[in-house]
């Protein structure tokens, strides 16, 4: 679990967990995290890194 999560780092799940719990287990989505390009529904594979993007803040013009 890399990125914009309260708490990154590499966890264990047992077969049939998704990506939402994978997340909700690192504490959820920081305060700067993205959750538009996040699929909470997919299932966790072994080896899979999931990457939470930092929201893009408006250019001052």
């Amino acid at each position: 679990m890399k990125g914009e999560v309260e708490r990154p780092g590499v966890y264990e799940f047992d077969q049939g967990y998704r990506v939402d719990d994978a997340i909700r287990m690192a504490g959820g989505v920081s305060e700067t995290g993205n959750e538009a390009y996040v699929n909470f529904a997919q299932v966790l594979t072994d080896e899979m890194v999931i990457y939470v993007l930092m929201r893009m803040r408006k250019k001052d013009h």
